[in-house]
């Protein structure tokens, strides 16, 4: 077999990418019950829309039925097919072997038997496959093995629906599986043994090994042999590069383990126990809100402050005009939208319908939150005339404009119109806030802002000044 020369690898890198974005668009749809399945069972995981587990994402829940149910789940899974420490398998002679043979190839087996479950005993297994099945209570699952050192030959990685990219094949099977992840510079090496490391690869991690890089791998069936063959590959994204690649061959070879649960026709992630319980989980965990909300109310009393005719905490009264406040943070943890009769003020939270809605990523922005409070805004009648606090002229439209109506941004708000959920919501306003630049005037703006329209404190020379963190811009 000939060396690929720099031409084919080239073509077999745009191909494995190319394969690998494919798998990410058939994924798509299923995203936002994923994320809702974590949101509410298993709020460790990180998620599609909400960050890492770094976050306080446990704050959605407020009954953890779901969460003790699949821990229970998966652990009764594991117990029952592969008991920790245990020989939960055992290898036997088929029916082709000749009855003359088979007490030597028994003996045999059970040494291959006892080698085999020493070697699982010795690795993460156990804590790996507790891992994969809490992802087998939403319906799929994966294992990835890889060769480790002389004490531990071999390790698994449980492989997170956030990252798991499958692709079906002929009679249901999955034909190619991979992920995506990002791995710190310095670490590459380490977690790809043998890897190639070209010149500019070994630069980048001399410069900036605590960088992170996007690592795309993709295991896929080569349905050109007759013998059961996998490839797999290992490709640096930012620079196109491949860093590892191999092939298995023989049944069985495949480093993946995946499962699912109840794959209906023509589809290839599946449906399981949690999955097809969501409804009724988001109901329960909506319900129980409610009833902490009533208790709080009946403790507290709906007011937090006193009513002396001017503000009681959610009015004011300007006057002989009463106005309506109400919190919708977003755009920013500060920000307000009034309400004066039929016209509500709303600020940065929403523009005009043909330019969407206020970017998130200010200090204390949250998509989230801003999903939030616009279904909040859009709850008032729908002939609610709605005054935006800038406007943009959106591509097509010459003139300014200021005013909408509640009807008009339900029906025609390029971002937010439509019904469109949470998870559809977030991530598009997380994916677009990610390449807008600075506002020119953000540094300033937040020392004041902050201070509720003071000026800082003067320097002891008693001048005051506006500073610029240069090291972090």
């Amino acid at each position: 077999m000939h060396a690929p020369t720099s031409r084919m690898l080239s073509s077999r890198i745009e191909k494995v990418l190319k394969r690998i974005s494919r798998m990410k668009e058939l994924r798509r749809p299923w995203e936002t019950m994923f994320d809702d399945c974590y949101k509410y069972a298993m709020p460790q995981r990180e998620r599609f829309n909400s960050g890492t587990v770094a976050n306080d994402l446990a704050s959605d829940i407020f009954d953890s039925t779901a969460v003790i149910s699949v821990q229970e789940f998966a652990s009764r899974l594991q117990q029952g097919l592969v008991p920790s420490g245990t020989q939960f398998a055992t290898l036997i002679p088929g029916s082709d072997i000749r009855d003359t043979d088979r007490k030597k190839v028994t003996d045999q087996l059970v040494e291959i038997n006892r080698e085999v479950y020493m070697t699982i005993r010795d690795s993460n297994f156990d804590q790996a496959v507790s891992e994969a099945f809490l992802d087998v209570a939403i319906g799929t699952a994966a294992l990835i093995g890889d060769s480790g050192n002389s004490i531990t030959p071999i390790t698994f990685s449980s492989v997170p629906l956030t990252r798991l990219l499958i692709e079906g094949g002929p009679w249901g099977a999955t034909e190619a599986m991979g992920r995506e992840r990002k791995i710190k510079a310095k670490l590459i090496p380490e977690v790809f043994s043998n890897a190639l490391i070209n010149d500019e690869l070994a630069k980048f991690i001399q410069e900036t090994p605590e960088k992170k890089l996007d690592i795309c791998e993709l295991t896929w069936r080569d349905r050109t042999e007759v013998t059961e063959t996998w490839d797999y590959s290992v490709i640096v994204k930012k620079m196109q590069h491949e860093i590892k690649s191999e092939r298995f061959v023989g049944v069985g070879s495949n480093p993946w383990i995946t499962f699912r649960w109840s794959v209906a026709a023509g589809e290839d992630w599946g449906r399981g126990q949690l999955l097809n319980a969501l409804p009724d989980i988001r109901t329960l965990n909506l319900v129980k809100e409610l009833i902490l909300e009533n208790a709080e109310i009946a403790i507290s009393g709906i007011w937090q402050t006193d009513d002396e005719g001017v503000v009681n905490g959610d009015t004011i009264n300007i006057g002989s005009m009463h106005v309506d406040i109400m919190h919708t943070p977003g755009h920013t943890p500060a920000c307000m939208t009034y309400v004066i009769g039929d016209a509500a003020f709303v600020g940065d939270t929403l523009f005009m319908p043909d330019f969407g809605t206020a970017r998130c990523d200010f200090p204390g922005g949250s998509a989230d939150d801003l999903y939030n409070s616009i279904q909040k805004i859009l709850t008032l009648p729908d002939d609610t005339r709605i005054f935006v606090g800038h406007d943009y002229k959106a591509p097509g439209r010459d003139e300014f404009a200021w005013e909408t109506t509640v009807a008009e941004q339900k029906a025609h708000n390029v971002h937010i119109g439509g019904n469109k959920v949470a998870a559809e919501f977030v991530k598009m306003r997380m994916d677009r806030d990610a390449n807008l630049s600075m506002p020119k005037l953000i540094v300033p703006s937040i020392q004041i802002n902050m201070r509720a329209g003071q000026m800082p404190e003067p320097e002891d020379n008693g001048q005051i000044y506006l500073k610029v963190p240069l090291n972090k811009l």
